[in-house]
């Protein structure tokens, strides 16, 4: 048995927005230029009380899927399916825990995306409403994330692991506790500047950084405003 709280969703929706990079990114054989974000809007109710909750992500091309003969057009339509087809799926969940909804959602999206879909591409959908539906209980047990995971709100330690007992799952969430600071980390296309190149008049928001660090080596710090 698991304490966490067993939810139904009552309503669920998702929308897109494009997005244009300020700088191409590239990497491996791709350069991304824009794509789509998602966005995934839900309301659950716990114990009979509606709570809302949302998760977004960018659909960046070829990210999940290397397959050589996928266009990035084409890779981001499998994404925005999985999407569509774990929004639909999610309308079913009833007085579930969230690792119960979760394990539901990706086998119903797994038996519709079309054949020779990674994995990861397929579960795309599915962790973007596992993401909202995770906001939703938060909010509603007013807790913040590692509090909510420390006590195994989602139903991780239920869930039949070949290797490891519920017992040990619950100990191990039971040990997690928010970091005291976090160091952020800038991920640059395989061809970026890592220094401002000479002459950037080409580009077409040259008062923006174009790289990590200056000529002179110091890092690159975004343009003061004039009021």
């Amino acid at each position: 048995m698991t304490n966490a709280p067993r939810l139904t969703v009552a309503t669920v929706s998702f929308a897109m927005r494009p997005v244009s990079f300020r700088l191409p990114f590239h990497f491996g054989n791709t350069v991304v230029t824009h794509t789509d974000q998602g966005f995934v809007s839900l309301t659950i109710t716990v114990d009979g009380k509606p709570t809302e909750g949302r998760a977004a992500q960018l659909l960046v091309p070829r990210w999940f899927d290397k397959r050589p003969d996928r266009s990035n057009d084409q890779t981001v339509a499998d994404l925005r399916l999985s999407l569509e087809l774990a929004c639909k799926a999610a309308q079913a969940i009833d007085r579930a825990t969230i690792a119960e909804a979760t394990a539901q959602l990706r086998a119903t999206v797994e038996a519709e995306m079309p054949d020779g879909t990674p994995r990861l591409a397929t579960h795309f959908g599915p962790a973007l409403v596992e993401m909202a539906l995770i906001d939703a209980l938060c909010m509603a047990t007013g807790l913040n994330f590692p509090q909510a995971a420390r006590h195994d709100l989602f139903g991780v330690a239920t869930m039949q692991a070949p290797d490891m007992p519920p017992e040990a799952i619950a100990a191990a969430l039971s040990g997690i506790t928010p970091l005291p600071a976090i160091a952020p980390r800038q991920t640059v296309g395989f061809d970026a500047p890592l220094r401002k190149p000479r002459s950037a008049a080409s580009h077409r928001l040259t008062a923006c950084p174009l790289a990590l660090r200056r000529s002179s080596g110091q890092p690159a710090s975004a343009p003061s405003r004039s009021s």
